[in-house]
């Protein structure tokens, strides 16, 4: 049964109009109308867009100083989202679905920082099989989206190395460069930077895969992630990655890929 909402009541906060949402009967998409704290036309309200809205970027927490995106699925914790972009105004429309276009997320509250920026606040209480929703923007010049990894359970770099430096299931020596897959060890340097640089670095262009990332934090779709691509098994690859992994002779078990899709969907922390 799919549950409808609309805004019930708004209270005034720092500037802005928070909208708080009450659960009735109707549909899945809930619009708003918010005013900004700043950075518009009269009374702080952004102008209406004259573009489309354009989405560069979610946040949903820091981690060491970096900022990163992806949650834990929780019934129960209410989760702040930050989105950043362009065009955005008082009147749009925003939804959290899955990829089948299924309401995923309730958004218990929403406002217009400015133009560029968007705070909600969410509960998204399971994760989808994908793990991952998609966040959308509508306004009456255009749509934008993107998405947000939801994982099942919280996972750090130390929980799904041991996939990767196993002698016995997985391989040995399998990470010293080729195809760009370098994956930081506890034998290298504890530095937090250069682990993120290791992790997160563009993959070599000589291989096919131009600008796409070894992994992409918060985006577990295979096409995102260079390591979730070779990891997983069947199908057809999105770019010229090189052999699977792990080399003929070596195992990756189901549970093992579902296991490293989850640290990227709650945003491939270090520590």
């Amino acid at each position: 049964m799919h549950t409808i909402f609309r805004t019930t009541k708004f209270h005034q906060k720092a500037g802005a109009y928070l909208f708080n949402i009450g659960a009735l009967a109707g549909v899945a998409t809930l619009a708003f109308g918010l005013v900004s704290c700043g950075g518009g036309g009269a009374g702080g309200t952004p102008p209406p867009a004259s573009a489309a809205p354009t989405i560069s970027s979610i946040t949903t927490g820091v981690s060491n100083g970096v900022p990163y995106k992806g949650v834990i699925a929780s019934s129960s914790v209410i989760r702040a989202i930050t989105i950043r972009g362009s065009n955005f105004n008082s009147s749009m429309t925003l939804s959290i679905k899955d990829s089948s276009g299924n309401t995923a997320g309730t958004i218990s509250a929403s406002s217009v920082i400015n133009a560029q920026t968007l705070a909600v606040s969410a509960v998204i209480p399971t994760a989808p099989m994908d793990r991952y929703v998609v966040i959308k923007i509508i306004t009456a010049i255009g749509t934008a989206t993107d998405v947000l990894g939801v994982a099942s359970t919280s996972l750090k770099l130390a929980d799904i190395l041991p996939i990767f430096t196993s002698t016995t299931t997985f391989c040995s020596n399998c990470h010293g460069g080729a195809g760009g897959l370098t994956l930081p060890t506890d034998s290298m340097a504890m530095d937090y930077a250069i682990k993120y640089a290791q992790l997160y670095d563009y993959g070599d262009i000589s291989n096919g895969c131009g600008s796409m990332r070894r992994v992409q934090p918060g985006d577990p779709r295979r096409g995102s992630s260079l390591l979730i691509d070779k990891i997983t098994i069947g199908g057809t690859r999105t770019c010229n990655s090189g052999t699977s992994m792990p080399p003929p002779g070596h195992t990756i078990i189901a549970s093992e890929v579902q296991a490293v899709v989850d640290w990227v969907a709650g945003g491939a922390l270090i520590q």
